[in-house]
C-alpha cells in the first residue's frame, strides 16, 4: 500500500510524496514527512478523518482499512495537505513526483521509480491527467487536475475489473430500469403497443429482434447491458445497450414495427429535462450512491430514471470553477442529467436546490435544450 501526499498551495494541491506503507508506520511518521514538505512543526499539526482526529499511534495500514476516504492535515484549523491512500500506484491515473526521504526508509519503491517524472515543483504538460470518463466512480480513487488542460487531453480512469457487471443497488419492487447505472440509462430503448396500449405481451417483438440479428452485418459490434439487457415494466419493453451506436441500431430496426408499435428512447419516453449540478466528491462513490442520498435527503425526489450524460472534474483554472465549486478541498464533478419532470418541480419548489450532506447544491435547467 501507498499513501500520496499532496501539499496545498492556494486552492490547488501539489504533489510532494508518495510513500510505501509498512506495517510499523504510524500517524506520527506521516506527521514526519509532512514537516519536511511544510516546515510545520509535527507537535501543530492535526490529521483528520472528516471531524475525528487521528491519535499519532494510530497505524497508517489500520487507518486505510476503517477511512474510505482521504485524510487531511491542519494548521490552526487551516488545511495544508490533503493525503490519499492507493492500493496499487500503477493504476493511478496521475504521474508523481520523486521523493527524498531516505532517512525515514519511507522511499520510493523501485518497481515506481522508472514511472516518476522528476521535478523542483510546480507542474509540467507532461505530469498531469485528470477524470473525463462517464463512469468515473468505477476507479477507488480519483484522478486530480494538476494543471491546465484543454478537454481533448484528460485521460480517463478505466476500471481494471472488465467482468464486473455493474448494477444499482436497491429495493427489488423499484422499476427494472432503476438497477441500471444512471450513466447507461441514455442508452435504453422503449417500445409501447400504440393499438393496444393494454398488450403486454412482446414476444413478437423480441422474435422480430432475433432475425434482426440473423440479417444484420454489424451484429458483431453491438453492446448490450448485462445488468438489465431486457425488461417489460408497465405495458412497455425496455432493451439497454451499452454504447450510442448499439441504441442507435434498436431504433433503426425497430422502424419497420410502426405503427402499431412505438419504439423512443429512454429520455423521451419518460420526457427528461436537461439539468446540470456540481457534486463535492468527498469520499469516491458511484452515483447510485450518491443518487441514493439525493432521495434520502430530498423527499419529493426519485433519480430512478436520471439519466447522466455528462460527468467530468471541474477545471480550477477555468474561468467558471470559482463560481461553480461547491468544496474546494475535494474533487469537484459537474453533472448533465435528464431527470423527471416530478423532480424538477420539486427543485424548482425548493429554491433550484438539492439537499446533499451539508450543502445545497444549486441547479441549473437550461432552456431551449433538447436530447438528440
Amino acid at each position: 500500500m501507498f499513501v500520496q501526499v499532496f501539499i496545498k498551495n492556494k486552492n490547488e494541491y501539489r504533489r510532494a510524496a508518495l510513500i510505501r506503507v509498512k506495517e510499523d508506520y504510524k500517524i506520527f511518521d506521516l506527521k514526519v514527512v509532512l514537516e519536511k514538505h511544510t516546515k510545520i512543526p509535527v507537535e501543530h499539526q492535526n490529521i483528520r478523518f472528516f471531524d475525528a482526529v487521528l491519535k499519532d499511534e494510530y497505524l497508517l495500514c489500520k487507518v486505510a482499512k476503517k477511512c474510505k476516504a482521504d485524510l487531511f492535515a491542519f494548521n490552526n484549523e487551516e488545511v495544508f495537505s490533503r493525503i490519499q491512500f492507493l492500493d496499487n500506484v500503477e493504476h493511478r491515473c496521475q504521474s508523481m513526483l520523486k521523493l527524498n526521504d531516505h532517512k525515514m526508509n519511507m522511499e520510493l519503491p523501485n518497481e515506481v521509480r522508472p514511472q516518476i517524472v522528476g521535478m523542483a515543483g510546480g507542474y509540467s504538460r507532461e505530469s498531469g491527467s485528470s477524470v473525463t470518463s462517464s463512469s468515473g466512480l468505477s476507479s477507488k480513487r480519483s484522478c486530480f487536475i494538476s494543471t491546465c488542460y484543454p478537454k481533448a487531453e484528460r485521460k480517463a480512469c478505466v476500471s481494471a475489473d472488465t467482468c464486473h457487471v455493474k448494477c444499482c443497488d436497491g429495493e427489488d419492487n423499484r422499476p427494472p430500469y432503476a438497477r441500471i447505472m444512471p450513466e447507461d440509462r441514455r442508452f435504453g430503448v422503449v417500445i409501447t403497443n400504440e393499438e393496444c396500449p393494454c398488450d403486454c405481451d412482446f414476444n413478437c417483438i423480441l422474435e422480430f429482434m432475433a432475425e434482426a440479428f440473423h440479417t444484420a452485418q454489424d451484429v458483431a459490434s453491438l453492446s448490450f447491458s448485462q445488468c438489465t439487457p431486457v425488461a417489460e415494466f408497465d405495458c412497455s419493453l425496455l432493451l439497454v445497450a451499452e454504447d450510442s451506436d448499439s441504441s442507435d441500431w434498436l431504433l433503426r430496426v425497430a422502424r419497420p414495427m410502426c405503427p402499431p408499435y412505438r419504439c423512443t428512447s429512454f429520455i423521451k419516453h419518460f420526457d427528461l429535462v436537461r439539468s446540470i449540478f456540481v457534486i463535492p466528491m468527498i469520499v469516491e462513490r458511484r452515483l447510485c450512491n450518491v443518487f441514493q442520498i439525493f432521495e434520502n435527503q430530498n423527499c419529493g425526489i426519485d433519480t430512478g430514471k436520471w439519466c447522466v450524460m455528462e460527468m467530468a472534474p471541474l477545471d480550477p483554472c477555468s474561468d467558471s470553477y470559482a463560481s461553480k465549486v461547491i468544496f474546494p478541498d475535494s474533487t469537484n464533478y459537474e453533472i448533465v442529467a435528464y431527470i423527471d419532470n416530478e423532480s424538477k418541480e420539486y427543485i424548482e419548489n425548493h429554491c433550484s436546490k438539492i439537499k446533499y450532506i451539508t450543502w445545497h447544491l444549486p441547479v441549473d435547467f437550461p432552456q431551449g435544450l433538447s436530447c438528440t
